[in-house]
């Protein structure tokens, strides 16, 4: 048969343009860029891109003597040359690739060449070298459109991933420099250099000419002022047709490739759509195509000769109904016997769908005990039947429902999501996801939808099932546990910045314990102001405590606790420093109160903090409730809280009359550093460092709240079996017997301070700065070292290797472990015998030597 193959790839003279812009050797460059622009009238207000020539031909007497693309143009615009008197001689491209002009080329042959020499213009000659046209890119994919190949491939088989990007404030003349030093012709302009690229405009050779013609300084003159846009751009997906297509009606060579959020994923330019007509690849197509109607051929003269075979079988047919004509009469007869006979069957499977009629009520009464909404719609959307399962979740009867439309009863459920259903119900025949949607009395309800199409006998669309499954309750623990894991997370930050403050907290505290003592004979007002120092360093140790606290790094020493001698003590500061307009109503019982298992001076922080809030929320005065009672926590109550456990619990009580928490903001006021108190007013740290004690604890938080009404905060504090210990008082700070004592720390002024602070008290000390140090000073003085006082979280080696590498030098050596982290499992577990949290105060860290060297 005739090949196709004329039809796909157009001749040579389709392609060749007969009157390329030509120019002589003389020529001004100012005039060449002019002629390349020619197709622009208006260029100080064209907004698009120029639409400009792509070369110039130089030629003497129809001899073809060199080229001048615009890649020589960016070239030079890149040098920074001044155009003003340079000739076109001085910078065309004199070595031309060019091509003989014979029968047997066609458009395909012309593009080979291109693509084999990377050139987008070729210039055509006759057999005595005269020039005869100019064959472009342009052209080329003007011409040449093979759908049938084109529709096959994507963008993202032919884009280019490496793409070249410069910021909108880029200069011309360093765009022109890039462009001319990596061999392209364009660059994608983005706001900002940092990752995600969001593409805002493109800069090609075109917008080289309009800057030229314009008369720019292009060292001056930035690239968002000159770059093309709108900018056109494809998913990777789009068919490489939809690109040419693009291309040929915006008129434009070069698309950028994004993602769905807009973010710079390649470019796809004329020259790389073109490589997809190598001939190969065309010739394969095209046998395709062939290979494909000698097929459809083939079975077209099947079909005929089958066609033949049914003329023949319908005449023998017609003769044989002739013969039937004769038996027709015979057969009546016989068919009335028969249809007194079916008239009974008839009978008998009347009685068997008055048995499926009952079944059906049967099964519909078991619908109507199934918990789940399940009703019935038609594909116009309205109730045909409406289950007792939907009338509880709901609050409508059937009856005011029947024939309704499903949008007009769930206000809340968007059309969108409708449509969306009803059409992959319809193409795929189920379709589940989640609603959100409100029931008669105003509830906010999450149901989870399942969708089912229903066909009759005849396999026809009738109606939509639908059971919906009410998941308020599920989805609500679901936003509790995610809460949790979101604070968990924060809380690893905040023992990070807790560590540092911790190093800095050290020595301040360990300086005004040691300054009274170096300063006897002080004034009394430089001693209140030493005391004021020291005092304002407990206070920042208390806040690193907090944040210790919230990222559950530090718990505190818990003891056995009757928490109503502690509300009683609360109550009496509340009632002295809170204003009088609020007034204070508390219901504490004296001894029957459960006992706990707390730190004293955390769950006093915990309370007040409550108790600040809740006089915050007051500022016109109001009522504070503060209240204590003993809780037994049920699998009921568990359910609504993901915090919750089974168990004995006492619950303390804070609540107001005040302002309240809206809705939007109650799942986030326990993250840190939220606070919506004006600045200076709040850290943020209150209720995140609550939150924390309380879990540190055991326990769990409960908040309700209404606007206008007021909030109540429950704490939930698990019951223990336990007494009260005696406490005992503090004994007089140990001193040292002449000890020499390493210390390791990578802090010089903790080093200092703890220097001081030991030999003030009756020790030697030698000092080291990190683990590798240490191992140096310690191997050197083994037999005169007493103690290690070790800090875990030094650079070049850590604690716990100097720790090992030291009892590998004397296994009898006695070391104390230091952080301002919680390191103290890890580092027992390696060899330590003491732990001691930074920031410590002098106290601590005699108590602490004086324990492991048996001086007390």
């Amino acid at each position: 048969m005739q090949s196709v193959y004329t039809v796909d790839l157009p001749s040579i003279e389709q392609v060749i343009e007969l009157y390329p812009v030509q120019v002589t050797p003389n020529t001004p460059l100012t005039d060449v860029i002019l002629m390349m622009g020619r197709k622009e009238s208006n260029l100080l207000k064209y907004q698009g891109e120029v639409d400009v020539i792509s070369c110039v031909l130089v030629v003497e007497k129809n001899s073809l003597l060199g080229i001048f693309t615009l890649r020589d143009l960016v070239k030079i615009t890149g040098m920074g040359v001044n155009l003003a008197n340079v000739k076109i001689t001085d910078v065309m491209t004199k070595s031309v690739i060019t091509m003989r002009l014979n029968s047997g080329q066609n458009a395909i042959s012309a593009l080979s060449l291109m693509c084999k020499y990377q050139i987008r213009n070729l210039p055509v000659l006759d057999e005595k070298e005269r020039l005869v046209g100019l064959i472009t890119q342009d052209r080329i994919r003007q011409v040449v459109e093979p759908p049938h190949l084109l529709k096959l491939r994507t963008a993202q088989e032919v884009m280019v991933t490496d793409v070249i990007y410069v910021l909108v404030t880029t200069s011309l003349l360093e765009v022109a420099q890039i462009m001319s030093d990596r061999h392209i012709g364009c660059v994608v302009v983005v706001e900002s250099g940092q990752k995600p690229l969001i593409p805002v405009g493109i800069f090609t050779e075109k917008d080289v000419i309009k800057a030229q013609l314009q008369g720019r300084n292009i060292s001056q003159t930035q690239v968002k002022n000159m770059m093309s846009k709108p900018i056109f751009t494809v998913s990777a997906n789009e068919s490489l047709w939809n690109v040419h297509q693009l291309m040929t009606t915006r008129k434009i060579r070069r698309l950028v490739v994004v993602n769905e959020q807009g973010e710079l994923q390649g470019i796809v330019t004329q020259t790389n759509l073109l490589k997809v007509l190598d001939p190969g690849e065309v010739i394969q197509v095209i046998q395709a195509l062939e290979y494909k109607l000698d097929d459809q051929t083939e079975k077209l003269i099947k079909s005929k000769l089958q066609l033949e075979k049914e003329v023949v079988k319908r005449r023998i047919v017609e003769e044989l109904l002739l013969q039937a004509q004769e038996q027709l009469e015979l057969e009546v007869a016989k068919r009335t016997t028969e249809l007194v006979q079916a008239n009974i069957r008839l009978q008998q499977e009347i009685e068997e769908h008055r048995k499926a009629q009952q079944t059906i009520q049967e099964q519909a009464a078991l619908i109507d005990v199934s918990t789940d909404a399940i009703f019935v719609r038609d594909l116009e959307n309205h109730i045909l039947f409406w289950s007792k399962g939907a009338e509880k979740l709901y609050g409508c009867k059937a009856e005011e429902i029947l024939g309704k439309q499903a949008h007009q009863i769930f206000s809340l459920e968007s059309l969108s999501q409708l449509e969306t259903g009803l059409k992959t119900t319809l193409e795929a025949g189920y379709w589940q996801g989640e609603l959100e949607q409100i029931n008669q009395t105003g509830k906010l309800l999450t149901v989870a939808s399942r969708w089912t199409l229903i066909k009759n006998k005849f396999g026809h669309k009738e109606c939509i099932l639908v059971v919906n499954t009410d998941i308020t309750e599920k989805k609500l623990l679901e936003k509790q546990f995610y809460r949790a894991q979101r604070l968990e997370s924060i809380g690893t930050l905040a023992s990070g910045i807790a560590h540092d403050l911790n190093n800095v907290f050290a020595p301040m505290i360990m300086i005004a314990q040691l300054l009274p003592l170096r300063c006897k004979n002080i004034d009394p007002k430089t001693q209140e102001m030493l005391k004021i120092l020291e005092n304002s360093c407990h206070r920042g140790a208390n806040l690193v405590k907090q944040i210790l606290t919230f990222a559950r790094g530090k718990e505190g020493k818990h003891i056995p606790l009757q928490s109503q001698i502690l509300l009683k003590e609360l109550v009496t500061v509340i009632k002295e420093t809170f204003p009088k307009s609020i007034t204070i109503s508390t219901s504490i019982p004296t001894d029957d109160l459960w006992m706990i298992e707390a730190d004293p001076t955390q769950l006093e922080q915990v309370l007040m903090n409550l108790a600040v809030n809740a006089r915050d929320a007051m500022p016109n005065g109001g009522i504070l409730t503060i209240n204590a009672e003993n809780r037994i926590i049920n699998h009921s109550y568990q359910r609504k809280n993901v915090d919750a456990q089974v168990g004995n619990y006492v619950a303390f009580t804070i609540g107001d009359t005040g302002t309240g928490i809206p809705t939007n903001i109650l799942d986030r006021i326990f993250d840190p550093f939220f606070t919506t108190k004006n600045t200076g007013e709040g850290t943020g740290l209150g209720l995140s460092t609550v939150l924390g004690i309380v879990k540190n604890h055991g326990g769990f938080i409960d908040v309700s709240s209404e606007v206008g009404k007021g909030t109540i905060f429950q704490v939930f504090l698990p019951k223990v079996e336990a007494t009260i210990k005696n406490i005992c008082s503090n004994e007089e700070l140990p001193r040292g017997n002449g000890n020499l004592i390493l210390v390791v720390d990578d802090e010089d002024l903790i080093r200092q301070t703890t220097q001081q602070t030991l030999i003030e008290y009756g020790y030697q000390i030698m000092a080291a700065k990190d683990g590798m140090e240490a191992i140096k000073i310690y191997s050197q003085n083994q037999q005169k070292i007493t103690a290690v006082l070790l800090d875990m979280v030094m650079p070049n080696m850590d604690g716990l290797s100097t720790i090992n590498t030291l009892i590998n030098y004397n296994s009898q050596v006695k070391i104390i472990a230091t952080s301002g982290l919680p390191w103290q499992e890890k580092a027992m577990v390696a060899g330590a015998q003491k732990f001691i949290s930074k920031p410590y105060s002098a106290s601590d860290l005699l108590t602490t030597l004086s324990d492991i060297l048996g001086n007390r």
